[in-house]
């Protein structure tokens, strides 16, 4: 048996400019699985039950002039005059991932039994700004930002038998300093 929920988003953009660019990119990914209190979730083989995010935002920001050759005109006369460029380039990723199994939910496997939640998150700001070498002032400016919230919570009873002949591999993974969820390893079997 296998549950899955997967998202992904990819912002990439650009901004090109003479005298200024700005650029904005956000992107956000959302995958949750929820076994409600009750629920119950049995294979006769293995159970992957699997929450996977990913969030890409990228922004490239370039503010540049363009050449003003052996021979001055309108343009060279113009950008002569401008002294100033600038770039700016902000971006914004945020992941959730969560898979959860709640309080009385009973997920049981015949082999193995996995249950997680998984993402990624980039987050890249370029700016780029030039001017000639008359100019007096360049200015560039990239800010990046990321969230995640990758979490998988077990508070119901996850049971893997192991039926196979030359047995599995059996690993758990947890984060020691999250407080213990419901049940104590003293507890009785729902």
């Amino acid at each position: 048996i296998g549950v899955y929920a997967t998202a992904a988003t990819d912002s990439s953009a650009q901004a090109k400019g003479s005298v200024v660019s700005l650029g904005y990119s956000q992107a956000g990914a959302n995958a949750e699985i929820d076994i409600a209190s009750f629920a119950r979730v049995e294979g006769g083989g293995p159970v992957n039950i699997t929450s996977d995010a990913g969030a890409t935002a990228k922004m490239s920001a370039t503010t540049e002039r363009e050449e003003q050759g052996e021979v001055p005109g309108l343009k060279a006369k113009q950008n002569k005059q401008n002294a100033f460029a600038a770039a700016l380039a902000v971006t914004y990723a945020n992941t959730v991932s969560t898979t959860t199994v709640h309080e009385n939910a009973y997920v049981h496997g015949g082999r193995t039994v996995n249950v997680r939640a998984l993402g990624t998150v980039e987050s890249e700001a370029e700016a780029e700004s030039g001017l000639f070498a008359d100019g007096t002032a360049s200015l560039a400016l990239a800010l990046q930002f990321s969230t995640a919230d990758i979490t998988t919570t077990l508070s119901g009873r996850v049971t893997a038998d192991m039926n196979t002949p030359t047995g599995e591999v059996v690993k758990f993974e947890f984060d020691p300093t999250v407080e213990a969820a419901v049940y104590k390893t003293t507890d009785t079997p729902l």
